[in-house]
């Protein structure tokens, strides 16, 4: 899910991954990209308190997908693709890319149903 039907300034998106291999550990020591995240199955979540959290969206966006209420969307698509290639151009502190978010948003919108986007609150 990605917030804001128009083209954000700050942009989330939810990422779902799988380990390639059946036996693969998770991460186990946190550092400065992890915050101390951790692993917890989506039914675990609701013993978690607001204070647990760095933002509400686990708590409301992890249940939904575990039960499908919110439908996963693949990132392998070209619109999606644009989207990445210009938010690497933007870290490289490329200026003139920065008029370029509303197009690649349209893009995006088009793509993917609306149930992948959250309007704004």
């Amino acid at each position: 899910m990605v917030d804001n039907m128009d083209a954000p300034r700050v942009m989330r998106v939810v990422m779902l991954s799988e380990p390639l291999e059946d036996n693969a550990e998770p991460k186990s020591i946190p550092n400065f990209e992890s915050c101390g995240a951790l692993w917890t199955a989506a039914e675990d979540l609701a013993r978690l308190s607001d204070k647990d959290y760095r933002s509400p969206d686990p708590a409301e966006l992890y249940p939904a997908v575990a039960s499908g209420a919110l439908r996963v969307q693949s990132v392998d698509s070209e619109a999606f693709q644009g989207l990445e290639a210009l938010m690497r151009r933007l870290t490289k502190g490329d200026r003139s890319a920065q008029g370029e978010l509303p197009q690649v948003w349209e893009v995006l919108k088009k793509a993917y149903p609306s149930s992948a986007f959250r309007s704004k609150s």
